[in-house]
């Protein structure tokens, strides 16, 4: 049977997903009545008849939603189970009340007992998910956020009464920038800009918006200094020519500041002759009375704090400085952190040093020994080959002193070869370990200092 075709929504004018058919198949997916059925089961199975029924119930990306996968492994799943899917432009003639027709389901052998398995990723997702630890702020903290709850909502006066020193200063400057763009004819508009190579607050407004931004300068200043911060003026810039207003809070600086008035571009009319020969598209930057708060020049459009419709930039003083409060308690958490990290790596590090200097030393004591070692080696081989070659020499001599004698009959005891054995024996008893070394000339050495005569003193 042909489903019965989608209403559309009067409002935006968008299809109601709402197709209904007389063999649907049985709702396995998470209902209002049992929402929890998604986030307890992970993966959802269906026979084939019932995963053609639901394929051609709604558009693959709504059913990917509600099953927790993707429309392409819905795809997958009907190529491989050999499930026609809805062809392209199907749902628009829905759309448009026609009825197209849908090709049957193919027959396949073992239908009944093949089951479908699609696995909820975005249940394991969700599951696997931990909450959002709050940040563990310090004890200075935690008492400036309660003593902002304790000041109570920030009110901006209507008029502006013993200003801080900063907004003083900024005003005076104000006035004179205005008299001085008055002097060079300089557009109204631009009275309010402010010069950032001059020591002032970044206020950045129409001369209409003057007044109110500097009341709500003076008064985030105040509640700042209420809770022990400061905002400083400071130099910034490669050249350091430049000033920007930091805030300071608990001694850590949150961030830079600016309030500025919102510009809107509009098609300038004034005639040049320049842009008109060249057929520039000339657009000026009109003030639109919107005050917001932003990180300076180089903030891109990044508001911490912006007019609304229904709420005042003043209105949401107090939550910008409990925002800047926090910022300030995660910076110093980072530096917290940063501190431990340092720590750790130079405990590190003086372990590594430590360690090197004893690997170096034991190394030390290594050679050392190894070089005892291979003295003593050296020794006993030069101890081993003298004894072999003392009895070597003996070995000889005897054999001499009875070839010797045999040959002569006897040696006489004053003779050449008496002191020639005598002699040699003695070399042999220099050899060798065992015995007493007899003197030899080869032991004698000479010492120069006490020949001659003494040098003069």
């Amino acid at each position: 049977m042909p489903p019965s075709f989608c209403h559309l929504n009067s409002k935006n004018h968008q299809p109601q997903w709402s197709v209904k058919f007389k063999h649907a198949a049985p709702n396995r997916l998470p209902t209002e009545a049992n929402p929890m059925q998604r986030t307890k089961c992970t993966e959802s199975k269906f026979t084939r008849a019932e995963f053609y029924e639901l394929v051609w119930s709604k558009p693959a990306t709504h059913l990917a939603k509600e099953l927790g996968c993707s429309d392409s492994e819905i795809g997958i799943l009907c190529k491989s189970h050999d499930i026609p899917k809805p062809f392209a432009g199907y749902w628009m003639m829905l759309v448009h009340g026609k009825a197209p027709e849908r090709p049957p389901l193919p027959i396949s052998d073992g239908e009944a007992s093949r089951m479908i398995t699609v696995i909820n990723r975005a249940a394991e997702a969700c599951s696997d998910e931990e909450p959002k630890r709050e940040p563990q702020y310090d004890d200075e903290i935690l008492q400036k956020l309660d003593l902002v709850a304790q000041l109570g909502p920030l009110r901006v006066g209507k008029a502006l009464r013993s200003p801080h020193s900063l907004v003083s200063k900024t005003q005076a400057q104000i006035a004179e920038n205005t008299t001085d763009c008055k002097k060079r004819r300089l557009p109204e508009k631009d009275y309010g800009r402010y010069s950032r190579s001059r020591d002032m607050l970044a206020v950045e407004v129409s001369p209409g918006m003057t007044g109110r931004a500097l009341r709500i300068m003076d008064a985030f200043i105040k509640r700042i200094v209420q809770l022990g911060g400061k905002v400083e003026i400071r130099r910034c810039g490669y050249d350091r020519r430049e000033r920007a207003t930091t805030v300071v809070i608990a001694g850590v600086d949150v961030t830079t500041l600016r309030l500025r008035e919102k510009r809107k571009k509009v098609p300038s009319t004034k005639k040049d002759e320049f842009w008109d020969r060249w057929g520039g598209n000339r657009i000026e930057l009109v003030p639109t009375g919107i005050l917001l708060f932003d990180l300076g020049p180089g903030s891109f459009g990044r508001e911490l704090l912006i007019d609304e419709t229904n709420r005042k930039l003043e209105d949401g003083l107090n939550d910008l400085i409990i925002r800047l409060i926090k910022k300030a308690g995660e910076i110093r958490i980072q530096k917290r952190v940063d501190a431990e990290r340092t720590a750790r790596l130079e405990r590190q590090q003086e372990i590594d040093r430590e360690r090197k200097k004893l690997i170096k030393k034991r190394k030390k004591e290594l050679r050392q020994q190894k070089k005892k070692e291979q003295e003593r080696i050296d020794a006993l081989v030069s101890d081993a080959t003298c004894f072999k070659m003392a009895r070597a020499i003996r070995t000889y001599l005897h054999a001499l002193s009875c070839s010797l004698a045999t040959e002569e009959g006897t040696i006489a005891i004053d003779g050449d070869t008496a002191q020639y054995l005598r002699w040699a024996h003695q070399q042999a008893d220099r050899l060798d370990p065992l015995c007493e070394s007899p003197h030899s000339v080869l032991d004698e050495d000479l010492n120069t200092s006490g020949i001659g005569p003494n040098r003069p003193r």
